[in-house]
């Protein structure tokens, strides 16, 4: 049997324990042992400092065939071996990877290789996926428990019908895996019914839902073929009986009898539970809860605790168990701000609370795609236990999170401290804006007139300065708007001629 001695640092010990003992269940043919040397962060470890503590810390450590030091730490493990005088190798970087590492030990590996540990993203996504359970109605939509999950994508209703149709058949295309058309205060009965029947028409093969506190509509919504309707209580729950096989119902928190969300952890689970057991006595399997995720700072971290609590407790129920839903809209509508960071990080924190159903409000067109990434990313972080930077993908908006520094020949350095104005100016001149995620650009010359319109700002630029005659500081400007322009549009973002780029941090400070 080999025999593997584990090197890390005060902080980590117990977690790492915990992943050990986990994975030599299903890896025979290895005896583990863990120590930790006295020091709170592992990944501070170096060598000379393994060195010095390891035999003061574990005396007998030359009986280990192999002793795994971090990942994360310094320690060079050639140097390590040769002054402890026994095989010292570099650990996995997430705990989450040491049944993999395991595998490769106990299979004789004297080199580990930890090239599988970075597959492709929707490699593990595709893999998690089929290990995953799925909740199917009648009509065939269905809802995944972890590993899986299920993105649902609501759209709000627009007074501009046009604008409202070319929105939704945006999304459509997407294949969110359902879409829910959002009840709105300023909908009367008669605007409701036309705006639902004419949404219903566009959302073709995507199972569709309804999102409103009225009963009325959610179920006329049901009457349409809706498969999803949310904003119910525990206590209406009880009118949708005849419907119980052809949808899924999202119950929320919400208590009739004061007419609110109460913001108490366990007043929130005590009325889901309640929802449950009418689910229960009436038959209802097909189930979602929505204990109600909060913006920060308005009780964000409070309403993260009812997800806990029905995670280890819901499993009472056996095969009944019903899926959590996890709205990522709240975050994102507080914070304001890119939307794949955002999805990312709720979308870590969802998984890791139970959650298998996330929801999320459209309002530019490309949340979707963007959420969908974001939780691929996050059920790969989660499935792998190994934090999202670990997995091997760049998530930075430019690509480089470090970038590259390209040595630079010798000779005259001009530094630019200050505005430089235009010297030059040519008789013509050039609008830029951006429109539906595409960039248009108008060129004005005398009595000529040309409109560019794509995505491809540099594309745009070359045709400009081939088509008229732009001398070359005008060129220099018209491709330095062009790519701004062409950032906004991929990102849905608003865009300004002639603002000058900062970043948020300079534009809060006032720098």
């Amino acid at each position: 049997m080999k025999r593997v001695l584990i090197v890390t640092g005060v902080q980590a010990r117990d977690l790492i324990v915990e992943y050990v003992r986990e994975a030599v269940r299903v890896v025979p043919g290895l005896s583990v042992d863990v120590v930790a040397l006295p020091i709170a962060t592992a990944a501070l470890i170096t060598t000379d400092f393994l060195v010095k503590t390891l035999p003061q810390t574990k005396s007998d450590y030359k009986k280990y065939d192999v002793i795994m030091v971090p990942g994360k730490s310094s320690v060079d493990p050639l140097e390590a071996s040769k002054r402890l005088g026994a095989r010292v190798v570099k650990g996995p970087r997430s705990p989450g990877e040491l049944e993999y590492v395991f595998r490769l030990l106990a299979e004789g590996e004297v080199r580990l290789d930890y090239s599988e540990l970075r597959r492709d993203i929707l490699e593990i996504v595709a893999s998690a996926f089929s290990k995953a359970r799925r909740l199917c109605v009648d009509g065939g939509a269905c809802v995944y428990y972890q590993p899986g999950y299920t993105l649902i994508v609501e759209v709000t209703p627009k007074q501009d019908n046009n604008e409202f149709e070319e929105f939704v058949r945006e999304v459509v295309e997407q294949k969110p895996d359902f879409i829910v058309f959002g009840d709105e205060e300023w909908l009367n009965d008669g605007e409701y019914r036309r705006m639902l029947k004419h949404f219903v028409e566009l959302v073709n093969d995507v199972p569709f839902g309804v999102e409103s506190r009225r009963v009325e509509r959610l179920l006329e919504a049901l009457d349409y073929g809706a498969s999803l309707v949310s904003g119910l209580s525990g206590s209406s729950l009880r009118e949708f009986k005849a419907y119980r096989d052809q949808a899924f119902f999202v119950l929320q928190p919400f208590d009739d009898q004061r007419g609110l969300y109460p913001r108490d952890a366990h007043e929130k689970v005590t009325l889901l539970l309640k929802g449950i057991e009418v689910a229960r006595e009436y038959g209802f399997q097909y189930v979602l809860l929505d204990p109600i995720v909060m913006p920060p700072p308005l009780g964000f971290a409070d309403s993260i605790e009812p997800y806990r609590i029905l995670r280890d407790t819901h499993r009472i129920y056996g095969d009944c168990n019903y899926p959590l839903l996890f709205s990522l809209a709240s975050l994102e509508d507080a914070l304001a701000t890119d939307s794949f960071p955002v999805f990312l990080f709720a979308g870590c924190i969802g998984f890791e609370v139970g959650a298998s159903v996330f929801w999320i409000v459209a309002k530019r067109g490309i949340e979707v795609s963007e959420a969908r990434a974001a939780l691929d990313v996050a059920l790969a972080s989660y499935v792998k236990h190994a934090p999202p930077v670990d997995l091997g993908v760049d998530l930075t908006l430019l690509g480089s999170i470090r970038g590259e520094r390209i040595p630079i020949g010798k000779g005259e350095v001009v530094r630019v401290e200050s505005e430089v104005e235009p010297a030059n100016f040519d008789r013509g001149y050039i609008r830029i804006m951006v429109d539906r995620g595409e960039i248009v650009a108008e060129y004005v010359e005398g009595s000529r007139r040309r409109v560019y319109r794509g995505k491809d700002g540099l594309s745009i630029a070359r045709l400009v300065v081939r088509d008229f005659s732009v001398n070359p500081e005008h060129a220099v400007y018209i491709g330095y708007e062009l790519a701004r322009a062409e950032i906004a549009a991929r990102l849905r973002s608003g865009y300004v001629q002639d603002e000058k780029f900062k970043p948020p941090h300079e534009r809060i400070r006032g720098v």
